[in-house]
């Protein structure tokens, strides 16, 4: 049997487990904030952690400063790549950024990119061309791709050059993101 409790007491009891369960909710609610404060502290600007690039069953996904970018090649097959440009993100940022290709496919990899960060992205062709797109040379920022055997990526002036398959074109989109 039960003992009997009297009104007053039901009532202490339940003002106690009351209290106890809110000092609990208040510790993990405040434990949380907290943690997720330390992570944003910890983790280092433009570099990304390995939680930020997953292989979604056909694309790598890369995560960055809340947009998703989408690759054909991972991180590590990249590596190989012969890369001599000192451009960073920031350098396009604000700025119209010129590709100088004839593969959709190219352009598309490369706008996904840069559109976010750029104040525009558009097509165009290096020198001269017969199509009617505007002519670009490197005193503005143009990216040429050539279909080549070797995957390399260079530099001159304000031209980045991309050599090679979508291999080299990932290397110098990964690198441009601060992955390495």
């Amino acid at each position: 049997m039960r003992p009997i409790e009297v009104e007053g007491i039901r009532e202490k009891k339940r003002k106690r487990n009351n209290l106890i369960l809110g000092i609990f909710l208040v510790i993990i609610l405040l434990g949380s904030t907290l943690g997720y404060a330390v992570s944003l502290w910890t983790d280092s600007p433009g570099q990304l952690t390995n939680d930020d690039i997953y292989f979604d069953g056909s694309r790598w996904i890369v995560s960055k400063n809340g947009q998703m970018f989408a690759f054909s090649h991972s991180p590590e097959e990249t590596v190989n790549v012969s890369y001599s440009v000192q451009k960073t993100l920031v350098d396009f940022t604000g700025k119209p950024v010129f590709i100088a290709s004839e593969s959709d496919l190219i352009v598309g990899e490369i706008s996904q990119v840069f559109y976010p960060y750029a104040q525009r992205v558009q097509r165009a062709c290096y020198e001269t061309c017969s199509l009617d797109l505007p002519e670009k040379d490197c005193t503005e920022n143009l990216i040429v791709w050539k279909i080549s055997e070797n995957n390399i990526v260079y530099q001159q002036d304000n031209c980045i050059f991309i050599e090679g398959n979508t291999l080299a074109v990932d290397a110098f989109l990964y690198r441009i993101l601060g992955v390495n």
